[in-house]
C-alpha cells in the first residue's frame, strides 16, 4: 500500500511540475460558467485528472488574451475564431470535436449545377450567374469567394471584394448587398409581393442555404453556393413543397476544385472548402495529450454530458452537434485546419498592401507568374527549347529530326552535333547538362561542366561559350552575326537563343519557310521518341516562367488585384494608353520590368513560396548541376542570399 501511495504521489508531483495538476478552463457566459463548474465537479468525483478549474471572460478574444497572459489553460472555439486569434496568441491544438460523422467537419462549402449545363466547372465560373446564402455567410461567401481568390481565379482590386465579385460573375443573388453593385442583387426576388429584394432575411426567398438552392432550381441563377447537406435536404421529397415539389438529387451536380464533376453525394471528395468543427486550444507549454486525455476520460467515465446544453442555451462550452474528441494528427493550428480553409480565410482578410502581413516559409513570397509567349523552336539534330503549356510553365525538350532514326536515347548524343540557346541558359544548358550528369552519362572533374561537354558531343553552338579555357568545338557550329561577326557572341550569334538553337540546319531566307513540325521530334529521358505536340509527356523537364516575388508583409491579393486590372488595360494596341506593360522598346531596353514576349500575368494559386513555384524537379535539375558538396552549400546559400536581395527590392 505504502509503494502505490508513493507512486501516486509522484505522478501527482510531476503533474504540478509541469503546471498541469489543473486545468484552467474558460467560459464565456454565465451559463458556461455554470455548466464548467457542473463538468469540473463530476471530473473530479470520478477520479479524473487533470482537475478542472473554470475562469470566466465575456467573450472568446477574451478567452484568448488570457491565454497569453497564463490566466487560462483551455477552451474550446470555432475553427474562424482559432484562424482570428491565432494571428495574435500562442497556443496549439489539444484536440478537435466531432459530429456522427466522426472526420471533425463542421460541412463542406459546395458549388452546385443543374446536370443539364454541362459547360460549367470550377475553371469557367467567370460571367456565370450566382446564387450564394448571404453575404458575408460562410458557405456562400467567404469560403467560394476566398477559394477562387486564393487560386487566382477572380482578382480583386484595392481589395473591394464586392466589386470584384461584380467584374467576375454576370449577375448574382447575394442577399445583404445592398449598397454594393447592383449586379450583386440582380437576380434577387424579394417576397411573394417583391418586396424586401435583396434582404439579408428569410424576407427574401433566395436568402439562406435554402434560397440559395431555390434560386438555382428555379434557373435564376447557373451556380448556388451551399452546404454538402442542401441539395439533399430539398430534393427527392424533403424540403418546402411550395417549391421543391419534383425536384430530384440526381438532376445535380459538384463542381470538384480539378475541374471536374460529380453526384451531390460525393462532396466528401468533391468540395470547395471543408469547414473544420471546433478546436480544443491550448497554451503553448501545456501538453495537449493531457488535455485531450482528461476530455476523452471524462466523456467515457463521469456520465456528464459535455455535448449537452439544456435548457440554459446552446453550445455551451463545446457544441451540442458533436459526439466526441479527436486527436489532432498535427497540434499546429494552421496544419489543423488545414492549408485550403486557412488560405480561403486569408484570401478574405484582403486589406491593401501595407496594411497587413502575410508570413510565408523562408519569409518569401511569389505573387504572381508571367505567362510567356514563345513558339516551340526546333534543331537539327539536338537542341533544347521552351514552349508555353498552362502559362505557368514551359517545357525543356531535346528535339531531333525523324530521319536521324539511331537516336533513340539521350546516350546516343554522344559524338553527335549538338545546338543550345546559349550557355547557362535554362533550356538550353542547364537542364540538359544537369541531365546527363545525373544519367551519368558525363562526369565533370572539378566541376568543369564545358569540359565535359566538348569531351560528350562531337562540335557544338552554345553562345556565350567562347570563354578562356572552354573546349573551342563549343562554338564551332556557330556563324556570328549576318556579317559573319561576333560568332558565339552571347545575344549576337545568329543561333543563339530558342529560335536559333534551330536555325543551324534551315539557313533559307527566311529560314523557317517550308518547316514541317511533323519532319521532328522529342528525344525522351527515358529511352523513346514523340511528336513535338507530346511535350508534357516527353521532356528533360518543366520549367516555372518568371515570378513576381514580394516581400512576405505584402499582401499578394492585393497586389495581384492591381496588376491583373492594370494588364487590362495597360496591355495590347487598342487600350488607348501609351504605356505598355510588356514593352520595353521606349526605354532604350528590353525586358524591363517585365519581359516584354509576357502576354498576360496570371495567378500562382497554391504555389506561393518559392519552392513550390519552382517545383521539386526543378530544384533538382539545378542540384545537378552543382558538382560536389561544398558548392552545393555554396550554390544553395547564394540562391536564399539572391532571392531575399530580390525579395526586399522588388
Amino acid at each position: 500500500v505504502t509503494m502505490w501511495v508513493l507512486v501516486a504521489s509522484l505522478i501527482l508531483g510531476l503533474q504540478t511540475v509541469s503546471g498541469q495538476s489543473t486545468i484552467r478552463w474558460c467560459a464565456i457566459s454565465a451559463q458556461e460558467m455554470t455548466k464548467c463548474n457542473a463538468m469540473a465537479q463530476a471530473f473530479n468525483s470520478a477520479a479524473i485528472r487533470p482537475t478542472i478549474q473554470c475562469v470566466s471572460d465575456a467573450s472568446v478574444e477574451g478567452c484568448a488574451q488570457k491565454i497569453g497572459k497564463n490566466q487560462v489553460d483551455a477552451f474550446s472555439m470555432s475553427a474562424k475564431d482559432i484562424y482570428t486569434l491565432g494571428e495574435e496568441t500562442d497556443f496549439k491544438i489539444a484536440a478537435g470535436e466531432t459530429s456522427a460523422d466522426g472526420e471533425g467537419t463542421t460541412y463542406y462549402a459546395v458549388a452546385v449545377v443543374n446536370k443539364k449545363n454541362p459547360d460549367i466547372n470550377i475553371n469557367t465560373l467567370k460571367g456565370r450567374k450566382t446564387c450564394h446564402t448571404g453575404k458575408g455567410r460562410t458557405a456562400g461567401w467567404n469560403m467560394p469567394l476566398g477559394y477562387l481568390i486564393d487560386q487566382s481565379k477572380m482578382s480583386v482590386m484595392g481589395c473591394n471584394i464586392p466589386q470584384g465579385v461584380a467584374d467576375f460573375f454576370n449577375a448574382s443573388c447575394i442577399p445583404g448587398s445592398q449598397g454594393d453593385p447592383p449586379s450583386l442583387c440582380q437576380l434577387c426576388k424579394g417576397n411573394n409581393d417583391g418586396q424586401f429584394v435583396c434582404d439579408n432575411t428569410d424576407k427574401e426567398r433566395y436568402y439562406a442555404y435554402s434560397g440559395a438552392f431555390r434560386c438555382l432550381a428555379e434557373d435564376a441563377g447557373e451556380v448556388a453556393f451551399v452546404k454538402h447537406t442542401t441539395v439533399l435536404e430539398n430534393t427527392d421529397g424533403n424540403g418546402d413543397p411550395t417549391w421543391t415539389n419534383g425536384l430530384k438529387s440526381s438532376d445535380y451536380e459538384l463542381l470538384c476544385r480539378d475541374g471536374t464533376r460529380a453526384p451531390v453525394k460525393e462532396y466528401r471528395r468533391c468540395h470547395l472548402v471543408r469547414v473544420p468543427a471546433r478546436g480544443i486550444v491550448v497554451k503553448s507549454d501545456i501538453s495537449g495529450t493531457v488535455v485531450y486525455n482528461m476530455l476523452t476520460e471524462g466523456l467515457a467515465k463521469s456520465g456528464f454530458p459535455i455535448f449537452q446544453s439544456g435548457e440554459s442555451g446552446s453550445n455551451l462550452l463545446f457544441s451540442d452537434s458533436s459526439i466526441k474528441f479527436l486527436r489532432p494528427e498535427n497540434d499546429d493550428p494552421k496544419a489543423w485546419m488545414g492549408s485550403i480553409y486557412y488560405s480561403t480565410l486569408k484570401a478574405m482578410d484582403c486589406i491593401p498592401a501595407g496594411e497587413a502581413s502575410l508570413s510565408l516559409s523562408l519569409s518569401l513570397s511569389l505573387s504572381l507568374s508571367l505567362s510567356l509567349s514563345l513558339s516551340l523552336s526546333l534543331s537539327k539534330p539536338w537542341t533544347v527549347s521552351q514552349r508555353v503549356s498552362d502559362g505557368s510553365i514551359y517545357y525543356a525538350v531535346a528535339v531531333v529530326k525523324k530521319s536521324n532514326s539511331d537516336i533513340t536515347t539521350l546516350e546516343n548524343l554522344r559524338g553527335k552535333s549538338s545546338c543550345h540557346t546559349g550557355y547557362g541558359r535554362t533550356a538550353g544548358w542547364n537542364i540538359p547538362m544537369g541531365l546527363l550528369i545525373e544519367k551519368g552519362l558525363i562526369r565533370p572533374a572539378q566541376c568543369q561542366i564545358p569540359q565535359a561537354a566538348g569531351d560528350f558531343f562531337k562540335n557544338s553552338c552554345v553562345p556565350g561559350a567562347n570563354q578562356p579555357g572552354f573546349p573551342g568545338n563549343l562554338c564551332d557550329l556557330c556563324v556570328g552575326d549576318s556579317k559573319g561577326q561576333n560568332k558565339c557572341e552571347k545575344g549576337k550569334d545568329l543561333y543563339d537563343g530558342y529560335n536559333g538553337a534551330f536555325r543551324y540546319s534551315n539557313s533559307g531566307e527566311p529560314w523557317a519557310i517550308d518547316l514541317q513540325s511533323k519532319d521532328f521530334q522529342l528525344l525522351c529521358p527515358h529511352g523513346s521518341r514523340a511528336e513535338v505536340t507530346q511535350y508534357a509527356h516527353c521532356n528533360l523537364a518543366r520549367v516555372p516562367s518568371h515570378a513576381v516575388m514580394v516581400r512576405p508583409d505584402t499582401n499578394i491579393y492585393a497586389l495581384y488585384g492591381l496588376l491583373d486590372k492594370a494588364q487590362v488595360r495597360l496591355t495590347g494596341s487598342d487600350t488607348g494608353s501609351e504605356f505598355k506593360m510588356f514593352d520595353s522598346s521606349k526605354y532604350q531596353g528590353s525586358d524591363l520590368i517585365f519581359k516584354d514576349s509576357t502576354v498576360s500575368m496570371i495567378g500562382v494559386a497554391e504555389r506561393k513560396t518559392y519552392d513550390k513555384w519552382l517545383g521539386q524537379g526543378y530544384m533538382d535539375s539545378l542540384t545537378n548541376m552543382e558538382c560536389n558538396s561544398s558548392a552545393k552549400a555554396l550554390s544553395s546559400l547564394l540562391l536564399v542570399a539572391l532571392m531575399s536581395s530580390i525579395f526586399l527590392w522588388v
